[in-house]
């Protein structure tokens, strides 16, 4: 096991002539039409519409009046629903603590709640009008979204103690919805409905990295979770549908395998620490979450993932191992984790 690596209220919004319920959605909307953005995947899932999202592992998680929804994330089929007995709209997974994080506009609350539905926990929000929720790993923080103050704002989640706020106004995003985290490249991102469009932001200083447009028509994204193949999916006030879109990260912990398995087989990852470890899982695809030691918390795309090194990365961040692999471990994932950062990598088939 990898335990072992060293690892309805009608509200007016300020600066708005709009009048918006609780959530920050029109209380009268006539939904218009807008082009769609690079999409790589879409399915109906989930409920109609769905508001919130998240992921563990390969489940992404919707968020629904009093329900969540577990999709399989690679088909769409249903894996059945979470009922949490309470309102929500905002929806991320703390994958340290196995827990669900919501946030409710209507009480300015954000909740934890266990695997079978129950509350564990439950804060003010760090502002008005909390819509977004993502777990940070990293830092092991929630960050929540707030849209009657365009705000992003970092949690404690044992206290819900404020840490860190960032303006999501000031980079260009008004009445936000939906957070994600993306862990490998420190990046918060966030939706802005007033633009249909989606801002990803620097966590260390705040600053605008990129935005571009959110897809099926205005008032969009409502939801946003980061998926496994390092992008982000989008739920839409308009319909039931998800979205996954293209984040255009480039760069980043990138992993790539060459080479006929069984046989002569090459691993290559760039964008590491510069003479840092990384380490090398690989097993059956699925989802195993890091529970001890440095790096605790972070999740993995592989389910009983089996250590197969820990290898240093040379001055540039690169690294390349050759192995001849017998056909038992033909067509098993693999991954790797910067040890320094804990940026997870994308993943491949050996």
């Amino acid at each position: 096991m990898l335990a072992i690596l060293p690892l309805v209220l009608a509200l007016s919004q300020l600066g708005s002539t709009g009048v918006y319920d609780e959530n920050g959605n029109p209380a009268h909307s006539v939904p218009g039409t807008q082009a769609a953005g690079d999409i790589l995947n879409s399915y109906a899932a989930g409920g109609s519409p769905n508001s919130g999202a998240a992921r563990n592992g390969s489940t992404l998680l919707l968020m629904g009046p009093s329900l969540i929804y577990q999709v399989d994330e690679a088909t769409g089929a249903s894996l059945g629903t979470i009922s949490i007995g309470a309102g929500g709209f905002g929806l991320g997974y703390d994958s340290l603590r196995d827990l669900f994080v919501t946030t409710d506009a209507g009480l300015d609350t954000v909740s934890t709640f266990n695997s079978a539905g129950a509350l564990v926990s439950s804060w003010p929000a760090p502002a008005f009008g909390p819509v977004g929720a993502a777990y940070d790993a990293g830092r092991d923080v929630y960050w929540i979204c707030d849209w009657q103050t365009s705000t992003v704002t970092s949690i404690s989640p044992t206290t819900g103690a404020s840490i860190t706020t960032w303006s999501t106004a000031a980079v260009g995003g008004t009445r936000p919805a939906g957070v994600a985290f993306d862990q490998a490249n420190d990046q918060v991102i966030v939706g802005g409905r007033d633009q249909s469009a989606i801002f990803v932001i620097d966590a260390a200083t705040g600053a605008l990295v990129r935005s571009f447009a959110a897809v099926d028509g205005s008032n969009n994204p409502q939801g946003l979770a980061d998926s496994s193949s390092g992008n982000v999916w989008q739920t839409s006030w308009n319909s039931g549908t998800v979205f996954e879109l293209d984040l255009d990260n480039g760069g980043g912990l990138v992993l790539t395998v060459s080479g006929p398995c069984p046989g002569l087989v090459s691993v290559s990852v760039t964008g590491a620490t510069a003479n840092g470890g990384v380490a090398v899982a690989f097993g059956n695809a699925g989802s195993f979450t890091i529970p001890g030691g440095i790096c605790a918390g972070v999740s993995l795309d592989i389910s009983s993932p089996t250590l197969g090194g820990i290898f240093n990365a040379d001055g540039s961040g690169n690294l390349s191992l050759s192995r001849t692999l017998g056909a038992g471990l033909c067509g098993l994932t693999i991954q790797v984790v910067d040890l320094s950062t804990c940026t997870v990598s994308n993943t491949d088939i050996l």
